[in-house]
């Protein structure tokens, strides 16, 4: 039995149901090892991505993130003060302590001491972030300030001074 030309170039094409279909299909045009790499590849690790990289443009590019955790630390710290007057009120409200008049605004409930302590940790974790961010943006600006004064002193006539 001899297949037919299709009547159509947009049809596909007809193939004889007595042989098996294989699992690996190629489509028309590709090659069969295409299909085959089937592994997935991680771009931190990948050789196109790999370079140097110039912290002052990803400083630039990316400083609304640093601007994000500074509300997150405002935040943060807001709560712990809350849950510090809230704890502080608990206990004043204690058999044996001494009554003293409630301030509007603390009835915010008492966090429990793990959760106190998880604050703390990712405050200071976020703190560290961001002091370690302004202490290279400041040696960032020390460094232009400086490259800016060579290149006037260049511009103006000085040249190299080996010592």
């Amino acid at each position: 039995m001899e297949i037919q030309p299709r009547a159509n170039k947009n049809r596909p094409a007809q193939q004889s149901t007595k042989r098996a279909v294989s699992t690996l299909r190629v489509a028309p045009g590709l090659s069969a090892s295409a299909g085959a790499d089937k592994s997935g590849r991680d771009p931190r690790f990948d050789a196109v991505s790999k370079g140097a990289v110039d912290e002052h443009a990803w400083r630039q590019k990316y400083g609304f993130v640093f601007d994000k955790q500074r509300e997150e630390v405002r935040q943060l710290k807001s709560t712990l003060a809350s849950a510090k007057a809230a704890a502080k009120a608990q206990h004043a409200g204690a058999p044996g302590a001494k009554r003293k008049r409630r301030k509007r605004g603390a009835s915010a409930a008492a966090l429990p001491p793990h959760e106190v302590e998880a604050l703390k940790l990712e405050l200071s974790r976020k703190s560290n972030q961001l002091m370690a961010h302004d202490q290279a943006a400041e040696r960032q600006r020390l460094k232009s300030a400086v490259r800016k004064k060579e290149v006037v002193a260049v511009a103006a006539g000085k040249r190299a001074d080996y010592k």
